[in-house]
């Protein structure tokens, strides 16, 4: 089980890996996003189960139908989720989640524009970002 301080670390690494490559190679642009953009309900997007959250605007995050396997360990899954969120500031497409109830976690998600759509993309930690690999799951407007 990895420690929520190692799996931070991992995901800022990541994250920050993602947004540079992105502004040298030009294939990731950079995408403004403000704080009012993130705001509001989630859902997971291209999943069978029906998983959804809300972040609220006082930089909160929760769900009751939210399976939380997806941020913390198996053995520490199950259903509901809670925590606080920050990001959306300038040219900065980085959305930090701090995960406290059901384990303590913390991922990076990556605001991106497709379409006329936001979606927020997570990355397994560690994972080689050369060729922009597809997300390991994404947040898509409810």
């Amino acid at each position: 089980m990895r420690s929520p301080s190692a799996a931070f670390a991992v995901a800022v690494c990541v994250g920050t890996a993602l947004l540079f490559s992105g502004c040298q190679s030009g294939e990731v642009p950079a995408v403004d996003v403000t704080h009012s953009d993130l705001l509001g309900d989630w859902k997971l997007a291209d999943a069978e189960e029906t998983a959804g959250l809300m972040m609220d605007p006082d930089g909160g995050f929760h769900s009751a139908t939210w399976s939380s396997g997806l941020f913390c360990s198996v053995g520490q899954s199950g259903p509901g989720l809670s925590g606080s969120w920050s990001g959306g500031g300038g040219s900065s497409n980085s959305v930090y989640f701090y995960v406290d109830e059901p384990c303590e976690a913390s991922w990076i998600g990556l605001a991106e524009h497709v379409g006329d759509d936001l979606e927020i993309w997570f990355y397994e930690p560690g994972i080689d970002l050369d060729g922009y690999p597809e997300p390991l799951w994404k947040l898509r407007r409810d």
